[in-house]
């Protein structure tokens, strides 16, 4: 795979091609540059090359998703996870190590791409309900 990084210094919204193996198969793949920054934050988190975390990510993902949109999906969560993350250390005790394990385990890649497949199948059957679980659905506001 290339290295080179010189979609560093563009756009975020600017695609960038970039060739990648998928189980040892040459594909091109194109990202915003944005996107490509978060993958490499995220292989270098999970000790993986972006080769590797590409497999990953392909190897969990539904044949009707295309691999730019899962991979895009992957670094959203990821990066909401890893927020949720921060909020979580900082309202925890400091120097309390059974909470700073407890937020870090399973990684993020993982329980993303262990769940990718349910979150999947139901947008593909119509199902996308968006609701926040722990929030009453009958509250109502207003008079």
């Amino acid at each position: 795979m290339t290295t080179e990084r010189s979609y560093i210094n563009q756009s975020p919204l600017i695609k960038v091609k970039k060739n990648v193996y998928l189980d040892g198969r040459r594909t091109s793949i194109y990202l915003e540059s944005y996107v490509w920054e978060q993958l490499e934050r995220l292989s270098r988190e999970e000790s993986l090359t972006m080769d590797e975390l590409c497999t990953a990510i392909e190897t969990s993902r539904p044949d009707h998703f295309s691999i730019s949109a899962v991979i895009r999906y992957v670094t959203l969560k990821v990066s909401a996870m890893r927020e949720r993350k921060r909020v979580l250390s900082s309202d925890a005790e400091p120097n309390n190590e059974l909470n700073e394990a407890a937020v870090s385990f399973p990684s993020a890649l993982h329980t993303i791409l262990a769940n990718i497949n349910n979150t999947s199948e139901d947008t593909a059957n119509g199902i996308n309900d968006t609701r926040d679980p722990q929030r009453p659905q009958n509250l109502k506001i207003g008079p």
